[in-house]
């Protein structure tokens, strides 16, 4: 009976340990899509923020260019 215990908790302390690798291995892989999400949302916004400052220089030029038109 004894060594039937043993065992048993034994069994339990392994998929206790499998089932806590098994955790740890998925946070690391959330936490590494949460860290390329971020950094893609920071490279996007980059990327808006120079399309606008781009639209604004056009806007600018063509505005110049209308008022030495008239």
């Amino acid at each position: 009976m004894e060594n039937a215990k043993r065992v048993e908790e034994a069994q339990i302390s392994a998929a206790e340990k499998a089932a806590t690798k098994a955790a740890q291995a998925k946070l690391q892989d959330a936490q590494e899509k949460r860290s390329d999400a971020v950094s893609t949302r920071a490279e996007a916004d980059r990327v808006e923020e120079l399309a606008e400052e781009e639209k604004a220089k056009r806007q600018q030029a063509r505005a110049v260019d209308n008022g030495a038109a008239t």
